[in-house]
Parts: structure tokens; sequence; C-alpha cells
């Protein structure tokens, strides 16, 4: 990182008063020319945190810590100081100068894009002060009603920041237009969507929906949520702002800024699933209470809450989908070094809909009720198999130690595996060798690709080595080697033990094949024109993804697609659901997506491009249901006595491994590294 001028330091310091800073983490009450606050770097209740608008510094008269306004984002932040200084830069709208090394064009560049960061800072916080006022208007009379009638308070509505967009197709352009705010700005943070140049194509992304302002860890506003008042719309129940240079959804908790003072004296922060929950649990007095926005919780989440907490307590919905996100957030948290525990909230309930039948004593009594993570994950485990067979103990084990080796103590490694043994009555030597077998897989790099894409389908994607023309070739004799025609090697001829081989751990062609598909099919209409043509029934297995794919080709083919989240969440079948959320969270083809303004020819390639993409990923399935029709050919080939019987046999055989007309023989998974953001429907 390059040296931060020191004239641009002293600006900084300048602008960056100490007491607006810490004021963001730490209430501070004013007594004379001081404020005053309890540490946030020790658990105190009296509070003996100064802080000095006269000399800038702070001091603890606690734990004795000290320092300026720079000192002060380093500690709390747990960075370095240039990374704190660009954090104050950044807030105070302070412009460090590139390197030497960029040329003018860059550096121009460069100036373009803060400017048009901060101008984003600016307009989306007025942004918000609008929707506020909309909410307080006619307008929100709607919005007032369904508000009071979950039990939100003025105040409560006050400190959330919750407002009303109007049900109108352009009410927020024209409002941006008289405040002479350009056309690039709305588009650039979201707050537009725009198919083309054409003045008719653009229009406000949010209508007629109940507003939540989201806030980055500075406290700015990046973005929002909005959530529909009507039950029986037929659009999606919630939508976000796209990801822009502002909003990286996967980097963001709404309530974070409200959260931090509360997880530091709280000692833990609590994740929950859905604003609402969000504000139950602070109406609650559980003000450590933070969400993930519109998406799974990520590593980048857990950084995020590892600067204030080494805790995390997770109360997601009583579901099936809420109980596997449950296990996959407990891994992150793990690998993150950090510690779990997961409350099991009542069937069918959220915190929310806790608060609202018992208030805040009902909630806080559930959440203090949190098991250890190890613990949930041996219950889970547990509603599935049956400890009292066998066959049950070994899936339980396996599932239990799957969470057991995240973590990053051994102590704890063997802590919990005798607790795990007594649980289910099993030798710990036993207990201890499945621990060993799970950890061996991981360092031959097999299961923890495994663990990191767990509960992700398409997850495996990223791994190069799982897919290559190269899989499953039959090596030849070489008599220098001493192997056989199977490619095992004759062991008298060597001094040495050969090493075992590493296991393959590869997920099956078709299960890529379609996550592939069904990553296409939810990101692109067009995509779902060119299955309907070329997939048949007998192609897609009756596994969730399969189920997903053919759900959502069916709502294609019923001219349903823009309504597929909605209609997805209404299927039935959870695995389907959770297949397909987990899908559209992933990583896929966002290099396939037209460039925003894309037309004519240009438009055109990028469309073929998505075409292409389908057809790949059908010729995969396709040279799959040959493979194992041989195969199956095969195993009556070697029972079939009958002369006339085995040769219509490898007649077929033979007809079945002739290439399929239109299916590029090419085995390489595609490149799927980038991804769309299809989480949510698009609100036209």
């Amino acid at each position: 990182m390059a040296r931060i001028p020191e004239e641009i330091l002293e600006d900084i310091r300048n602008r960056a008063n100490i007491v607006d800073v810490v004021g963001t983490y730490v209430q501070l009450k004013q007594r004379g020319n001081d404020h005053w606050g309890c540490c946030p770097f020790h658990k105190e209740k009296t509070p003996s945190f100064k802080v000095s608008a006269e000399s800038q510094n702070y001091y603890c008269f606690g734990c004795k810590v000290s320092g300026n306004v720079f000192g002060f984002i380093q500690e709390v932040e747990n960075t370095d100081f240039p990374s704190a200084a660009r954090l104050l830069a950044q807030r105070f709208g302070v412009i460090i100068p590139e390197t030497e090394a960029d040329t003018p064009e860059d550096r121009e560049a460069a100036r373009k894009k803060r400017e048009m960061r901060e101008n984003g800072y600016v307009f989306l916080e007025q942004v918000a002060v609008w929707y506020r006022t909309q909410f307080a208007g006619a307008e929100g009379t709607g919005a007032r009603s369904y508000l009071a009638n979950r039990g939100l308070d003025a105040q409560t509505i006050r400190q959330f920041g919750l407002g009303f967009s109007p049900d109108s197709r352009d009410a927020c352009m024209q409002w941006a237009d008289e405040q002479k705010v350009p056309m690039e700005l709305l588009v650039a943070t979201g707050m537009v969507n725009w198919r083309d140049e054409t003045p008719d194509n653009k229009y406000d992304r949010f209508r007629g929906r109940l507003m939540f302002p989201i806030h980055d860890e500075m406290g700015r506003v990046v973005g929002f949520s909005a959530r529909i008042l009507d039950k029986d719309s037929k659009w999606a129940k919630y939508l976000n702002t796209p990801e822009t240079d502002l909003f990286h959804k996967s980097r963001v908790l709404y309530g974070l800024h409200l959260a931090r003072v509360g997880i530091k004296e709280l000692g833990a922060a609590l994740v929950c699933e859905g604003q609402l929950d969000v504000i139950a649990c602070h109406r609650a007095g559980l003000v450590n209470a933070v969400c993930a926005q519109g998406t799974a919780f990520t590593p980048d989440h857990a950084k995020l809450l590892r600067r204030s907490t080494q805790n995390v307590i997770l109360a997601f919905d009583a579901d099936s989908a809420g109980r596997k996100a449950s296990l996959r957030t407990i891994v992150i948290c793990h690998q993150a070094g950090m510690t779990v525990k997961v409350v099991p909230l009542p069937d069918g309930q959220d915190p929310d809909s806790l608060f609202q039948q018992g208030g805040g004593a009902l909630l806080k009594e559930t959440i203090a009720a949190g098991l250890d993570a190890i613990h949930f994950a041996f219950d889970m485990a547990c509603l599935e198999h049956s400890v009292d067979t066998p066959a049950g103990k070994d899936a339980i084990v396996r599932a239990t130690i799957e969470i057991i080796v995240t973590l990053q103590s051994p102590v704890m490694h063997a802590a919990y595996c005798q607790w795990l043994a007594e649980k289910t009555n099993l030798p710990e030597g036993a207990v201890l060798e499945m621990l060993r077998a799970v950890g061996n897989a991981q360092a031959s790099g097999g299961g923890k690709r495994q663990m990191q894409s767990m509960g992700r389908p398409g997850g495996w994607l990223r791994h190069r080595s799982y897919g290559g023309s190269n899989y499953g070739a039959a090596r030849k004799f070489d008599p220098r080697r001493g192997n056989d025609r199977y490619g095992k090697r004759d062991r008298s001829r060597w001094d040495i033990t050969p090493p075992p081989p590493k296991p393959l751990n590869r997920p099956p062609l078709e299960e890529i094949a379609l996550g592939d598909l069904l990553a296409l099919a939810a990101a692109y209409e067009c995509a779902t024109t060119e299955m309907l043509e070329r997939l048949t029934a007998d192609l897609l297995p009756n596994t969730p993804k399969g189920r997903a794919l053919n759900t959502l080709l069916g709502y294609a083919e019923e001219e349903q697609w823009e309504r597929r989240e909605q209609l997805m969440a209404e299927s039935g079948d959870d695995e389907a659901v959770e297949a397909y959320r987990q899908t559209v969270d992933d990583a896929r083809f966002s290099s396939l997506t037209p460039r925003s303004g894309a037309k004519g020819d240009e438009y055109e390639r990028a469309i073929e491009r998505i075409h292409e993409a389908v057809r790949e990923c059908v010729g995969k399935l396709v040279r799959q249901a040959q493979q194992n029709d041989i195969r199956s050919i095969m195993r009556e080939l070697a029972e079939e006595t009958d002369p006339e019987r085995a040769k219509d046999l490898m007649r077929k055989m033979m007809a079945l491994k002739k290439p399929p007309p239109d299916t590029p023989d090419t085995t390489d998974t595609p490149d799927t590294t980038d991804t769309p953001d299809t989480t949510d429907t698009p609100d036209t």
C-alpha cells in the first residue's frame, strides 16, 4: 500500500473530529469540555473512557488505552494505520492521491470514480430522507398501518429510518430531477432500472414498498431493502438494491451500525435472517442483532463481526432452510476462529413472531437458551437418522464430525469426540478414527473443498481439478514402470511401497451440469427457451436440482418466469427451493451478461453466448446419460448367454457411442468464477 502524504494525513486530522468518530462506536455524554462513555476495549458498567474535543485524544482510566483518531480506528477496526487513514478519508471526503506510477488517464478515472462514490453516499442519504417523508404523508398510509399492526412504535421507525416508496413508475426519478441529480447517478446507485438508453425503458426500482435503508459499518446509507405490503401481490416479497460500487450484499450486515456498541457490551453478535427479526430483537433489548442482506452469510460477514467479537449467536428461522443455513454459517464462523451458539426456535417461528407473541421477555428467554454449535449439529443429524442402528450412528457421527473438524483447536476436537462417543455409545477410538479420516480428506484437498461448498450445489465448479478431459482415462501398460493394463503397479518389481491413491471426491458430472443449467435458467429467460427445445424429461433426475430446474422451466413455459422467486417459494418442495436458492446465490456466468446499454450485434452475440452455454451443459447431460446406458448394457452383456441377444446389445452399445448431433464433445466445466446477482427478482 502506497505511503499517504503527510499533508493528506493532516487534512484528515482536521476533518475527522474524534468526538464524532468515537460517537459512532460508543454512546458518549458530555461533561464539561469532555465526553465520556463506556470503554469499547474492555467491559465496564461505569463510564471511564474520556474523549477530549480540545486535544483530539481519548484515554481510558480503566484499561489505560489512549491515542488519537487514527489509533482509535486502528484498535476498534483491528486494522493497520494506512487502512485506518483510508477509512477516515473515505468517510470525511478526503481524496488520497494515486501513486506516481499511474498514468494521467488512470488518475483521472480514479478521480471520477471517487467523485461518483462520494456523490452516491450523499444522494442515497437524501433518498432515505425522501422515503421517510413519503412514509409520513398520504402515500404512506398503508405502510404506517402495516407497521402499526406489527406493533412498531414511532421511536423504532425513526431509529431504523423506515420509509415508503410511492407506487409510481417514476416518482423517485421526478424528485431526483428536481434536485438536479444526474440520471447516471440514479443508475449507478441502483435506484433506477434502465434496460437500454431509450427513455421509456427506465423506471424506479422500488415502487409501493416499505423501505429499509441499509448502512455500511461507517453508518452511511449504501442501499435499500424493500418489502411488498400486499401479501397477494405477484411480485417478490423482498427486493434489494442490486450490486453497485457502494453496495456489496456479501459484505454488509443490516443493523451493524446500530449494533456495534451492543455487540461489544453483550460480548456476542446475534445473527438473524431478516430485517424485521433484527428490529424485534433491538426492541427487546437485544441490541447486538444483525442480519445478512439478501444472501447467505459469507466469510466477509464473519470478518466484519470478528472485528468486534469472537462470539456469534445464530437465530435463523425454524424451518428446513433455516437449519441448513445455520450449519453453513457455523462452518464459516469456525473457519474465522469464532465461537458459535444456535438458538433452537420453536417450529414455524422466527424472532419477530416470538416478540409479537410474548414480547421482549419471551424473546430474550429463547435467545438465552442457545445451544452449543456442535450439540446443534448432533441434534440435527439425529432428526434425520436413528442413533439405534449402526448405519444411523455412522451417519450421525460423520455429520457431527464434519462440523467438529472445522474448529481450530485440537483440544476441542478431542473433547467433542469424547462427548460424541458418549452420546452414541461408541468407543472413543472409533470416533477419533472418523475425525482422522475426515481430517485426512481435508488435508488432501477434497474434503476441504467439499466443506467450503457445503450446501451450495455449484461450489464444486470453482475447482477445475474436478473437471477436465483426462478424468477417468485408463493408463496404458508401461513395461518400464511395471504397470499392468489396468494401471496397477507390479509391486514385486519395486523396493518401496507406493502411496495409496488420493480420493477423487468428485461430484457426478450430471450434478455439475444441472447446477450450471439451473443457474443459467434462473439468471436468463432466454436460456430457458433453449432448454425447453433441447431438454427431455428423462434427462432431469429426481434430485433437488433436477426438480428445481424442471419447476423453473415449467414457469418459463407458462410465461411466469418473472415471478420465479415467488412461485418457487410457494412450490412446497423444500429441497428443490433450497437447491434453487443456493444455486442463484453462488458464483455463475456473470461474464455472459450483456453490458448495460448493449444493443444490436453486441447484444445478439451476448445472447448467443448464453445459448451456447446451455447447449454445452445439455450436451454433458446427454453424454452422461449415454455413459450410464452403456454401463447398463455392459453389465447385461457380462451375464448374457444368448448369442443373438448379445449381438443386439452390442449394436445398441455401438449406437450409443456415436456422438449425438448438436452436442459439442467437451468435458471441461465452463468457467463459472463470476456470478450474476439473481437473488432479487426485477420489479418491472
